[in-house]
């Protein structure tokens, strides 16, 4: 965290510095893009009237020097206009430091074409809108913005009395040019705060957003899972299951519900206490999810000893290979504190989710193939029906 006297002038923690940098680039990119678009409209109309105006551009050597100062900003709008586009890849401090070099420069022409100004006359005409608009128009520090104008207010005060009027004017002069100068460093000191507050305000929201989206998805996570086995559960199977069968209407991609359950689950128990119950059914949970991760399956606790497996994309051969591949398995895993392995009766039912398939009956035929492996002696595979085929 920053400190209170820091943070005064930083309206951000200065973690979300880089963050809040590259926005407010993005800012000023606009903005200063405007602004080097309108300067280079204006230099080059001035310009052109130049041309056409009674004695050439350089008919004196005071227009001379305003030829040489519209030309000298046509070229530095362009280059920065083509440094702009080029560094938009840098990052945002980088970006922010060129547009206060361009708007430093800026500020130095407007000090000398009042300076020109002066000789004719006509006071502190182009002091007076350049650096306000400098000001609005980019993206400026505190300290960018003292510097920048205030080094413009002391250039011009110690020019100016060398001018003709100058000395006369000095008061005047003195006066306008420091209400000028602190309104324009306020000016850009308060759309700084205000544009890089907004932005930090918003980082914030949006890094809170995704916490709660973390959290939530964590929690939805929880809600799915099997606390014991780390198996998905009952909830998941009726939430996202089946929505993913009703959003596979009309399709004939073959879908297999395999219902596996422990064989004397209740025995095993009685004989050697609930905990080995508990780690028998977490070393076939990891059995189950070494399985499922061979395709689109998806395994879930249904309750028990009772586990169910949506094979998406499963044909009837290839789901009764596999479950055999599993029973396997299962039969000869043994937990680490060394208590017996044990066996798995599994029923298969294959149907392709197309029509009014009703996921119900889908379970229904899966559970009832399992019955018949266990009615046939256990510790084998079943495959009960066929399914529908398209038509």
């Amino acid at each position: 965290m920053i400190s209170r006297n820091t943070q005064a002038l930083l309206p951000f923690d200065e973690q979300y510095r880089g963050e809040v940098e590259t926005r407010l680039a993005e800012d000023a990119y606009r903005t200063e893009h405007f602004l080097a678009l309108c300067i280079l409209f204006m230099q080059s109309l001035l310009l052109f009237i130049f041309c056409f105006r009674a004695g050439g551009p350089f008919f004196s050597p005071r227009r001379t020097g305003y030829t040489l100062l519209y030309f000298l900003l046509i070229v530095f709008t362009l280059l920065f206009l083509w440094a702009r586009r080029r560094t938009r890849h840098r990052s945002g401090a980088f970006q922010l430091r060129l547009g206060a070099a361009y708007a430093g420069l800026v500020c130095l022409w407007s000090c000398a074409v009042t300076c020109l100004d002066q000789l004719g006359g006509n006071g502190l005409v182009v002091f007076s809108y350049m650096l306000p608009a400098l000001a609005a128009l980019t993206v400026l520090t505190l300290h960018q913005s003292i510097l920048i104008f205030g080094s413009a207010f002391l250039i011009i005060n110690l020019a100016l009395p060398f001018l003709p009027g100058g000395i006369h004017n000095l008061f005047s002069n003195l006066i306008n040019s420091f209400a000028l100068s602190s309104l324009s460093i306020f000016i850009a000191w308060r759309l700084y705060l205000s544009r890089a507050s907004a932005h930090y305000g918003n980082i914030l929201v949006q890094k809170q957003y995704q916490e709660l989206e973390r959290v939530n998805q964590k929690l939805e996570e929880l809600a799915d899972t099997d606390q014991l086995t780390g198996l998905n559960n009952r909830r998941y199977l009726e939430r996202h299951i089946r929505q993913r069968l009703e959003d596979m209407r009309g399709s004939c991609l073959p879908v297999a519900g395999l219902m596996v359950d422990i064989d004397f689950f209740k025995q095993y128990n009685d004989k050697y206490g609930h905990l080995a119950g508990d780690e028998c059914l977490r070393v076939i949970a990891e059995e189950i999810r070494r399985f499922a991760a061979q395709g689109d399956i998806h395994a879930v606790r249904y309750g028990g000893e009772e586990f169910f497996l949506c094979w998406i994309g499963c044909g009837t051969q290839e789901a009764q290979e596999g479950a055999e591949r599993l029973r396997k398995a299962v039969s000869v895993a043994q937990g680490p504190s060394g208590y017996p392995p044990v066996t798995t009766s599994i029923g298969i039912h294959v149907r392709v989710p197309w029509g009014n398939t009703d996921f119900e009956d889908f379970l229904r035929q899966a559970d009832s193939a399992l019955y018949q492996a266990k009615a046939e002696g256990r510790n084998r595979v079943v495959v009960k029906g066929w399914g529908a085929v398209c038509p």
